[in-house]
């Protein structure tokens, strides 16, 4: 487990991954709070998580979306309460047990779940104040989170495998940016073939030489 208040107040902590077939079950109170530039939280393929406490990523004000393991049975009250927090992804079938509000009240959410749960979700407590929407869908997307900025990929053909690339989160200094040819969209590799309307409009920080790939 990873305990109470663990890295709260890391303020330099930039990103979190906790690798493949990780055994890790519980994560306490409060134990990424107030991690200001923490901009990404990844978990690998069959994580054991179950529990993840009160508080344990509230105040981490840089990170705009995060991803739930499939394994996932609690989530405590404030536990995602970020102000920048934009779009969450559960894959957890079963609606996981939650006290009270898991998420900023002043933020709406765009939370997709497996395709089987929605109607269950839409009728939770807390995950039905935000728009919920199957995984897998037209609509469904993938990020890249860097230390300053992310990018948002979304699927335009599932057959072809393609895929449209926008900014998500804009830098707030001055950094080059990066447009990947592949993304890896719910499993699959897709090819990035479009730049989506006004994908990168005013993100006035990005310098130096742009690639656009083939």
């Amino acid at each position: 487990s990873i305990n109470t208040s663990a890295f709260e107040n890391c303020s330099a902590l930039k990103s979190v991954t906790f690798e493949e077939n990780s055994q890790l079950s519980t994560i306490g109170s409060s134990a990424f709070k107030n991690c200001s530039k923490l901009t990404s939280v990844t978990f690998g393929e069959n994580s054991q998580l179950t529990h993840i406490g009160y508080g344990v990523f509230s105040d981490c004000d840089n990170m705009t979306n995060i991803e739930i393991p499939s394994s996932v049975t609690y989530i405590g009250k404030s536990a995602l309460s970020s102000s920048k927090l934009k779009v969450v992804i559960c894959h957890a079938e079963n609606v996981p047990e939650t006290k009270d509000r898991i998420f900023s009240e002043y933020v709406h959410l765009t939370i997709y779940v497996p395709e089987t749960s929605v109607d269950a979700y839409k009728a939770a407590d807390t995950w039905n104040k935000h728009d919920i929407r199957p995984i897998g869908g037209s609509d469904y997307p993938s990020f890249i989170n860097y230390d300053n900025y992310s990018l948002k990929f979304v699927i335009i053909n599932s057959e072809t495998k393609e895929c449209s690339v926008s900014c998500f989160r804009r830098p707030n200094v001055e950094t080059e940016l990066t447009i990947p040819s592949t993304a890896t969209i719910n499993k699959s590799e897709y090819t990035v073939t479009a730049i989506a309307d006004s994908a990168f409009l005013e993100c006035d920080k990005f310098v130096g030489d742009l690639v656009i790939p083939n």
